[in-house]
């Protein structure tokens, strides 16, 4: 449940965003034409950006719908690079909020493998988590957490660390 609201509160930020700057790009708008003063290419300008951020908004629905699908998926060709990217995105405000600073370390290549995209996206916001989780009682300066790609000869491997203080032996 505290990983739901944690999601919930991280894309209730991510969506905000574009939707406050279509509100007011399209208040903008109206004021323009009000005033007399718009002109063709000023009303263009400002309807473009409505436009890209409505459909920033449809990707950021889109990718939440995607990860909260359950059922499996066959396999497809995934941008590695690409998915790492877009989970690092959706997070990003949460790990901002808990003072957390995230470093994202990828290859200059984009590396395709053949996997459930949606099943990818939950285990890396996964591991997000947990790191998040095991730095909970640690300094707000030292909050890092790394998330690193490495290619070998026919495997790739993402690696997700973070400066907490382990799991504790007496357990």
């Amino acid at each position: 449940i505290l990983r739901m609201g944690q999601i919930t509160a991280s894309l209730s930020h991510e969506l905000n965003q574009p939707l406050t700057a279509i509100l007011s790009n399209a208040q903008a708008g109206i004021r323009f034409i009000d005033s007399n003063e718009s002109s063709p290419e000023l009303l263009k300008n400002i309807l473009q950006k409505i436009v890209s951020n409505d459909k920033r908004t449809a990707s950021i629905l889109s990718s939440i719908r995607g990860m909260l699908k359950l059922e499996s998926k066959e396999k497809e060709k995934v941008n590695l690079n690409s998915l790492v990217k877009k989970v690092v995105s959706v997070y990003r405000s949460e790990a901002k909020k808990l003072n957390i600073k995230i470093s994202v370390s990828l290859p200059d290549t984009i590396n395709y493998v053949l996997a459930d995209h949606t099943q990818i996206e939950q285990v890396i916001l996964n591991f997000i988590f947990n790191a998040s989780q095991a730095m909970e009682k640690t300094d707000p300066l030292n909050k890092f957490i790394t998330i690193r790609q490495f290619i070998n000869e026919d495997s790739v491997t993402v690696s997700v660390r973070d400066n907490g203080k382990g799991i504790d032996e007496a357990l």
